[in-house]
């Protein structure tokens, strides 16, 4: 156990477009009282469906015999290719009404009675609603846009972070290398950087020199690359030319 309290950490989510079906099982997960969406998101679709096609008759009217093998007889009940049976889709259907109910169960807990009683059953079977809407029947607890709410904290003081997606750099040029291979040597650059930075505080304008001159080099490397190029071209269209002449004069 440990003797340090434990901060309270509170789960604030904002729909801008759309949170329905699963979408709202994830949203509705929000501390209570903190679940928010834009005046036209679309929120709810709190239901559970399947839908599958099947061609056994298809089949047979053509004389091709379908084979379905299983072990366990609930066990994948309804097929492309094997017969249906009503007690199949009955099957299925409890199914889905046990997922339905499961469903209903953990977003009337989650909601902390925020829904109604008179609109829990409206709100329950599927239906998709507006933010205003879905703000009125309970779903949300404020209609607000996440741009407005984040300025909202802003201007209460409150610190934001912003988390971006972690892209690896991808190599240029076309050579397979990347700018920091030229960094890699103990007494190059990289060497001396890091004795740099062990021995005083770096700056950020020193590190992005660093980056400025790796830049630089890999746009030379560029460069000097496409020149060979063009010059192995230049180089081999002249020797073709000389050997046609030649051989005219011949």
């Amino acid at each position: 156990d440990s003797d340090e309290s434990d901060a309270e950490i509170l789960l604030t989510v904002c729909v801008d477009r759309v949170a329905a079906s699963g979408g709202y099982m994830v949203a509705s997960q929000a501390t209570p009282g903190r679940l928010y969406a834009a005046p036209f998101a679309l929120l709810g679709s709190i239901g559970v469906y399947t839908e599958q096609v099947n061609i056994h008759d298809m089949l047979s009217r053509l004389g091709i015999r379908g084979l379905k093998l299983k072990a366990g007889k609930s066990k994948s009940p309804i097929g492309t290719i094997g017969e249906i049976s009503p007690t199949d889709v009955e099957g299925v259907q409890e199914d889905l009404e046990r997922v339905h109910d499961a469903f209903r169960s953990l977003v009337k807990d989650s909601r902390n009675g925020e829904i109604g009683r008179k609109s829990v059953g409206k709100v329950m079977e599927g239906e998709v609603y507006l933010g205003q809407q879905a703000r009125d029947l309970g779903l949300v607890d404020r209609t607000i846009t996440s741009d407005e709410y984040i300025s909202e904290r802003v201007r209460a003081g409150d610190r934001v972070l912003r988390l971006r997606r972690y892209e690896k750099p991808k190599a240029f040029g076309g050579l397979g290398i990347s700018p920091l291979d030229l960094l890699l040597s103990d007494g190059g650059p990289l060497g001396r950087w890091k004795s740099k930075m062990s021995s005083s505080a770096w700056t950020s304008t020193n590190v992005m020199d660093v980056v400025k001159a790796v830049g630089m080099a890999a746009g030379a490397i560029t460069l000097l690359t496409r020149e060979f190029h063009a010059r192995d071209i230049h180089t081999s269209t002249t020797s073709r030319i000389q050997a046609r002449y030649t051989h005219n004069e011949k």
